[in-house]
């Protein structure tokens, strides 16, 4: 339940010549691509909500050398150069803009990224995101929603730090470069892309997010997610989220 979005990169995030590292966010939308098609892949993304309206986030991934290997095909690494997957300077880089503090960023070899990071306030974060993610609290609880469709997918997109525009535009997502493409249309191009026996893993393919919240969570107040005890955890096919065909809603709500 996460979306991707298409965008001009921030003129301050320089990518280093002859090295186009990826960001998080955006290798987690190819890991999950691939995972079924791959052994061994792993990526995890949590998010922890304070009663302040703070948040801690962790992100950890793990590619298999085959999917490490395209990835590196896709943006044109040199033979044998072992760049990392993530650069973590270009992660560093795009979180300050965002107002993000990270704690740690670290590249995990050729094939991994683990970051850790800390939002101070969760609602001037999401009121960069023009109306797609939306964070409110009272005396007697919160929630947060989150809001997508065509018009407002670059702005969700461009919230995570270090944006690789060279994945963005290898992937070419409807959803972020404002194509007609349907899912189906969309479908062959990554079968094109990734090969056609990839293709059972893109339908299966899909982007998780758990959240921690800061009190017992509200049944009425929830769409999307599924709660157990203070966690909610919310799952969608990474081709709805890449087409958007039709806007998508999440949202959760807890009480004191």
């Amino acid at each position: 339940m996460m979306h991707e979005p298409e965008l001009d990169p921030p003129a301050s995030v320089r990518v280093p010549e002859g090295r186009r590292p990826f960001p998080p966010a955006a290798v987690l939308a190819l890991a999950a691509l691939a995972a079924l098609g791959f052994s061994a892949c792993a990526a995890s993304l949590s998010v922890s909500i304070r009663g302040d309206r703070s948040a801690g986030a962790a992100l950890r991934i793990e590619l298999p050398a085959e999917l490490a290997a395209k990835l590196a095909q896709l943006r044109g690494d040199p033979e044998g150069s072992a760049l990392p997957l993530v650069d973590p300077d270009l992660v560093r880089s795009g979180a300050a803009e965002k107002g993000i503090r990270v704690l740690e960023a670290k590249a995990l070899g050729e094939r991994g990224f683990s970051g850790l990071f800390e939002i101070a306030d969760l609602g001037v974060f999401a009121a960069r995101s023009l109306g797609a993610v939306t964070v409110s609290s009272s005396a007697t609880g919160g929630s947060l929603s989150v809001a997508i469709d065509k018009t407002n997918a670059a702005e969700l997109f461009a919230l995570f730090p270090g944006i690789d525009p060279y994945l963005v535009e290898a992937l070419s997502p409807p959803a972020l470069d404002g194509s007609d493409l349907t899912k189906a249309e969309y479908r062959e191009m990554l079968g094109a892309l990734l090969g056609a026996k990839s293709l059972p893993a893109v339908d299966a393919a899909a982007v998780e997010l758990v959240v921690e919240l800061p009190g017992a969570p509200v049944a009425s107040g929830t769409v999307g997610f599924v709660t157990t005890g203070r966690s909610a955890k919310a799952s969608v096919k990474l081709l709805d989220l890449l087409v958007l065909e039709r806007p998508m809603t999440l949202k959760v709500s807890w009480g004191r």
